[in-house]
């Protein structure tokens, strides 16, 4: 029983060892790390790309021209300014497409105008100006796809994608806005393909149509074309109207809120609506969404492991609990009835101390006298006393400090000497196996019964015998916490993720799989 009592004992030493270690051995050699993503509502702007084709036909003045310029100058700066990721073009357009700028960030070129621009006259060819000089009057419309590769729609294409750096995911569909600004101030001949280029643009590509109408004396019939022609119109609405004046036209209700269409009264007015054209696009281009962020803490789950303390903890504080209890503790009287005199050998002790052969003298019948007294004092005082063993048998040696030490009463000693433990002296000492030094010793050497166990100078057990029957009930085995670690031991592993820091991890250096998820 003894060495089951050890063998368990060590085991629980060697969990709780590995409890208090290997949190240290984990952290300071392995390093494993927890990848934090931290989802964060932001709100941005998306990136804009703009090409501007200005109407340079017979129709617009120089001074209307200049104007013209003047619109596309301001409205790239502001837009510059307002908007983080900014790239903007400019070219002209009557009879056949020029390109004038290239798409840029660099708008300081833009910023310099009207300067160093010549106007090119012509007629209006609004299907040269979104899909280049390719793109004329026998343009078939399975022809759509090759033959637009120049134009607005050409320039804008040709420049290198914007990255869109911060913008969050559920943004990116706004991560290359590329937009088409058309200023004309007359409407596109029979022949120009217009419809079609339109068409294709909107159908096939990302790319928005801006339409603006410049002309004091507009008709009804300009802006429905021109209408019909911007991005307010699907590609699956447009057609054909018209018997004499055949023209392009939408099928569904011009919508007046559409921002993709605006019709001014002149170019001077044209300067004036460039601020509310920013805000518009400005607004359009908002985006509020989810920013994902990944951050690497170090894991600390391994200190999980700590728990495995608890159990040996709670049980070396009981076990010491009832050590301190057993040590005060009284037996009740039962009944209200005087515990049992427990026979006295210090008339054995007396007889064997005194020689066999010496003749009775005064002196020695003076000695018997007291030491009678004696006795029954001590009589008295065990039965006042509570119920145990009264220093009997008489002990001829002690244990003092581990070692057998022996004692001579002496002829005329009636009692043990006041080395004797007060337990014992008191009545308060139970039957047990110390009761003789011979046996005690042999306990002591061999380790099978004594009253408190150590185990590496750690942790101790308390042997049931040692205490008191009212109080060994309480007493708690040492298979009790050993039960309780190896139970919480699965859970600890399974909480500390050191399977998946040992088994997932290459080179020992782990990232570790567990994602925490916050949002604000």
């Amino acid at each position: 029983m003894a060495s089951s009592k050890q063998l368990a004992a060590w085991l629980l030493i060697g969990l709780a060892t590995a409890g208090l270690l290997l949190p240290a051995l984990i952290i300071l050699v392995l390093r494993p790390q927890e990848a934090r993503k931290v989802y964060e509502a932001v709100h941005t702007t998306a990136p804009l790309d703009i090409y501007l084709v200005l109407d340079a036909s017979g129709s617009v003045d120089k001074s209307d021209w200049r104007e013209s310029l003047l619109f596309a100058r301001d409205l790239s700066v502001q837009l510059n300014a307002s908007v983080p990721q900014f790239r903007a073009g400019l070219g002209q357009f009557s009879s056949n497409f020029h390109d004038i700028f290239p798409v840029s960030e660099d708008v300081s070129l833009l910023a310099a105008l009207p300067q160093g621009v010549e106007k090119k006259s012509g007629r209006t060819e609004m299907g040269k100006a979104l899909c280049g000089n390719s793109f004329d009057s026998s343009t078939k419309q399975e022809e759509a796809k090759d033959r637009c590769v120049g134009g607005a729609y050409g320039t804008l294409m040709a420049a290198p994608a914007q990255l869109p750096g911060d913008l969050p995911p559920n943004c990116e569909e706004l991560s290359s806005s590329r937009l088409i600004i058309l200023v004309t101030d007359g409407r596109p001949g029979p022949d120009d393909k217009s419809k079609l280029a339109s068409a294709f643009l909107k159908s096939a590509t990302n790319v928005t149509v801006l339409g603006i109408l410049v002309k004091h004396d507009a008709k009804a019939v300009e802006g429905e074309i021109l209408y019909a022609l911007s991005s307010c119109c699907p590609a699956e609405s447009m057609t054909v109207a018209g018997t004499n004046d055949v023209h392009v036209a939408c099928e569904l209700p011009m919508n007046e809120s559409c921002h993709y269409m605006a019709s001014m009264k002149d170019y001077a007015a044209l300067r004036r609506s460039i601020d509310g054209i920013v805000q518009t696009l400005g607004d359009e281009l908002q985006c509020e969404g989810v920013q994902e962020s990944v951050s690497f803490l170090p894991d600390s789950r391994s200190l999980w492991f700590l728990v495995l303390l608890l159990p040996i903890l709670l049980h070396q504080i009981w076990q010491r609990s009832l050590l301190r209890i057993s040590s005060s503790y009284k037996p009740k009287e039962a009944n209200g009835l005087p515990p049992t005199d427990v026979e006295m050998t210090t008339d054995v002790s007396r007889e064997q101390a005194r020689s066999p052969a010496a003749p009775t003298t005064g002196s020695e019948t003076a000695d018997e006298a007291r030491a009678s007294q004696a006795a029954e004092s001590v009589q008295a005082e065990s039965r006042a006393s509570a119920k145990g063993k009264k220093w009997a048998p008489v002990r001829t040696a002690y244990i003092i400090n581990g070692a057998r030490v022996d004692v001579d009463y002496g002829r005329s000693s009636n009692a043990p000497p006041p080395m004797a433990p007060n337990a014992a002296r008191r009545g308060n000492s139970f039957a047990s196996i110390n009761d003789f030094p011979e046996t005690a010793m042999q306990t002591i050497q061999t380790g099978t019964d004594a009253d408190s166990t150590s185990v590496a100078g750690v942790i101790s057990f308390v042997n049931a015998e040692s205490l008191p029957p009212e109080v060994r009930r309480f007493n708690c085995h040492i298979f009790v916490p050993l039960l309780l670690t190896l139970l919480m031991l699965p859970f600890v592993i399974m909480k500390s993720g050191i399977l998946s820091v040992l088994l997932d991890s290459p080179g020992g250096i782990s990232s570790s799989k567990v994602i925490t998820r916050i949002t604000f």
